[in-house]
Parts: structure tokens; C-alpha cells; sequence
């Protein structure tokens, strides 16, 4: 694994936008994408292995694309798990597939959670479920854990929204996690810009080369550019982790 920064938060990639957050007895999975994921399926034997080794108290969805919804039913009933997101996500998982163990948000303010606080925060993006029922507001999340703070963009473009972020957390967040493969979401030079509106100098890029059309070939190249603004951008390895 790859420490950064301080032993506190562990944050574990897992390909395209799935995340693992951990800390203390709180396990936080975010838009679990894996047994269709393609590059994820030659990894089965690492998602058996998180799912025995890892109890998951909460999953939070960004939104109802099938990338971030994902294996979500599954691992929600093997785990027990607390799903998160927007209203129109939470009722489809309470009236199609009978999970009931939900905390359904909106665009609003924090909210306390045995992990901490979150709030829902907004995204220039779209929200529908394969079936094409109506996903919602997309969204992303931001959390406070540890008097830490933790943006998770979920798929969006840029937008001057962004700035708001620090003023709710009255204070420069701690990490960012930022799609970077364009197309679909934010390219590398809109999260050059988004992380100047969001006050943040870490940033650990997602959504990138999981699909033709977001394949991006000049990783070193964009972590010098960022290194010449004073900011760190991290691309992990399925199954690395940071620290914070």
C-alpha cells in the first residue's frame, strides 16, 4: 500500500470512481462498480477478498448511473450496509429491490452520521438507472470525519459552485476526489481550475481509462503540470491507499 500524509483516514481505490474510506470501525464504500467494471474483472479474487475481509457500514451512491450503482444491491443485503444518496435512489432501492436500511439526502446541509457529518453537494451531470427510471439530482459528498474534510465530486463538469465548498467547511478541505478522464466529466485542466475553486492542493484523480473515450496517456506529464501550481494530484493502482 501507498502512505501519504499521516496515518488517520484510509482511502483505498479500486478502479473508475469506487472508493474504500476507513476508519476507526467505519468502513465507507462509494459507487461500487466491479463485477461489470472492465477494469475490475480480471480482479474478482480482490473484490471476494474485501468483501470477507471488510464489513461496509455505509455505501454512498452518487448517482444512478449504472458505472456508480453498480454491485450496490449485493453488497448492500451481503453486508448490511447503510446506503446513502438522493431521495429518487433510495426509494428505487426500497420499492425494486426491497433494501430498507437507507438514509435517503438532498441538496441541503450537513448531516451527522455515526462516521461523522455529510452533505450532499451538487454536480453538473445526469441520473438515470439502466431501465431509465428517473436517478435524481446527481450529486457528490462532502464529509467531515475526524475534523478532516473529504470532497467526493461524483461525475460532474466544472462549475463556480465549487467555491462554495470551502466557505461550508470554513476551512481549506483536506483531500479532493475529482473525476479527470473528460468526456463524461472534468478533463485534467477543468481540476487544475476546480481545485483552485474548492481551496485544494491534494487531489486524487478517478473516472479515468475505464472506457475508450476516457483513456488518458500522459500521467506524469499532468502531475508536473500540478506540480508547478503547488498541488499534488495522486493516481493509485487498484487496491492502493492513501493516508490523511
Amino acid at each position: 500500500m501507498k502512505n501519504i500524509k499521516s496515518l488517520n483516514i484510509k482511502i483505498t481505490y479500486y478502479s473508475h470512481s469506487v472508493f474504500a474510506i476507513s476508519y476507526s470501525n467505519f468502513n465507507i464504500l462509494i459507487d461500487p462498480f466491479f463485477t461489470k467494471n472492465p477494469l475490475f474483472k480480471h480482479n474478482m479474487k480482490l473484490f471476494n477478498k474485501c468483501l470477507d475481509d471488510i464489513y461496509y457500514n455505509f455505501i454512498l451512491l452518487t448517482h444512478a448511473h449504472e458505472d456508480h450503482f453498480g454491485d450496490v444491491v449485493y453488497i448492500a443485503k451481503r453486508c448490511n450496509s447503510c446506503v446513502i444518496s438522493n431521495y429518487e435512489i433510495s426509494m428505487y432501492l426500497v420499492n425494486k429491490y426491497n433494501i430498507t436500511n437507507i438514509y435517503s439526502v438532498n441538496y441541503g446541509s450537513f448531516v451527522d452520521l455515526d462516521f461523522g457529518k455529510l452533505r450532499y453537494i451538487w454536480s453538473n451531470h445526469s441520473s438515470s438507472f439502466c431501465d431509465g427510471s428517473y436517478g435524481g439530482n446527481p450529486g457528490g459528498f462532502l464529509l467531515c470525519l475526524l475534523n478532516k474534510f473529504i470532497y467526493i465530486s461524483g461525475d460532474t463538469g466544472l462549475n463556480y459552485d465549487m467555491k462554495l465548498i470551502p466557505i461550508f467547511c470554513k476551512k481549506k478541505i483536506d483531500l479532493a476526489i475529482l473525476p479527470v478522464g473528460g468526456c463524461y466529466t472534468m478533463s485534467f485542466d477543468d481540476v487544475l481550475i476546480a481545485s483552485d475553486f474548492v481551496e485544494c492542493n491534494l487531489i486524487l484523480a478517478c473516472h479515468y481509462n475505464t472506457f475508450s473515450n476516457i483513456k488518458i496517456n500522459s500521467l506524469e506529464y499532468i502531475k508536473d503540470v500540478f506540480k508547478k501550481k503547488n498541488k499534488k494530484i495522486v493516481f493509485l493502482n487498484i487496491g492502493d491507499s492513501l493516508f490523511i
